[in-house]
């Protein structure tokens, strides 16, 4: 694959930008996106996709500044999660499709020919594709890691069922991936949207044809808890944003018209109790949140967007807003409903 050195800088035109504006109170916008992306954290590193007007970057935050990384660009956002490898040193992994789409109706189209690589942040690393999870006869995608164990999902070419596997990444190829609980039945969309590992735990958001799950599986004995579950309909509703922080699972549910009985916000999961928590966000009027990461059991990383105008926002206006990186303040949590 054909990288481009030249691509790594020390800060972005529309991201990274230190000291700027307050959100609100003492939420800070800490970047901007000419177009929406998922972000994940781990040890203060944020990883997410950068738009630079032609193709989108795979870049990181780390110590308040940005850099785009020295590996080729995508036409569509990186499926990428950032978490620590044997060493606790930071890992990405994330697919490299031969046919890419962009992503539409929020990461229910999936390209073709996807494989998972990985690329280390420890310094002189480049794209290493995963041999021993790719296949030729499927697409894999959605993937997570943590200390050398992976998780992904995988569609089948003329297959219609996504289904889910974990593995360590040093395993001979010839071992087989274990197959965890994925998506139930036959998908027309990628049926598994997230995945995040800690552990032995793995954390999903699985779309049905008429509803969302965010679900909790356990990968020693491979049993799912359903922590929350949503109708998909015209209100407009999406989880997003699944990740964990400590003893904490978090996620973003987003209701641009309605989804009563539940409330737009972030939740907050707590694994040992399986207490619910809710906070608002911090988003202007008619905003959703495209992406969140926990950097703690009280504060987030959040991307937002407004996906009714198709992206950022304001595609009528002469100057379309974009899509604000905002570190929020410390967040009010207060019970809330499972469902």
């Amino acid at each position: 694959m054909r990288h481009h050195g030249s691509v790594l800088v020390a800060a972005l035109v529309v991201v990274g930008l230190l000291g700027a504006a307050p959100a609100s109170g003492a939420d800070t916008v800490v970047g901007e996106l000419l177009r929406p992306s998922v972000i994940r954290d781990y040890g203060g590193v944020q990883v997410f996709s950068d738009f630079d007007g032609s193709a989108y970057r795979l870049a990181v935050r780390r110590d308040g500044r940005v850099e785009r990384l020295p590996v080729a660009g995508s036409r569509a956002p990186f499926d990428v999660d950032i978490g620590p490898d044997r060493n606790g040193r930071p890992q990405l992994i994330y697919t490299r499709c031969k046919v890419e789409r962009p992503v539409v109706d929020l990461g229910t189209n999936i390209s073709s020919g996807c494989d998972l690589v990985v690329f280390s942040l420890a310094g002189g690393g480049a794209e290493r594709p995963v041999r021993n999870a790719n296949t030729a006869g499927g697409d894999e995608f959605a993937p997570t890691l943590w200390k050398g164990r992976i998780a992904f999902a995988r569609k089948v070419k003329g297959g219609g069922r996504a289904l889910v596997y974990t593995r360590q990444l040093a395993a001979p190829r010839s071992r087989p991936s274990l197959r965890l609980p994925g998506a139930p039945g036959r998908t027309s969309s990628r049926g598994i949207l997230e995945l995040d590992l800690r552990g032995a735990k793995l954390a999903q958001i699985v779309r049905f044809a008429r509803s969302a799950e965010v679900r909790l599986v356990d990968i020693a004995d491979r049993s799912v808890r359903t922590v929350s579950r949503v109708g998909v309909g015209e209100g407009g509703q999406f989880f997003a944003g699944i990740g964990f922080s400590g003893a904490h699972l978090g996620w973003a549910l987003n209701c641009l018209i309605s989804c009563e009985p539940l409330s737009a916000g972030i939740y907050r999961y707590r694994l040992s109790t399986r207490k619910l928590v809710r906070a608002s966000p911090p988003l202007q009027l008619g905003g959703a949140v495209i992406g969140l990461a926990l950097f703690a059991p009280d504060g987030a990383y959040v991307i937002d967007g407004e996906p009714q105008d198709g992206g950022c926002g304001g595609s009528l206006d002469p100057l379309p807003r974009r899509c604000r990186m905002i570190r929020s303040q410390p967040l009010p949590f207060n019970r809330a409903a499972a469902r």
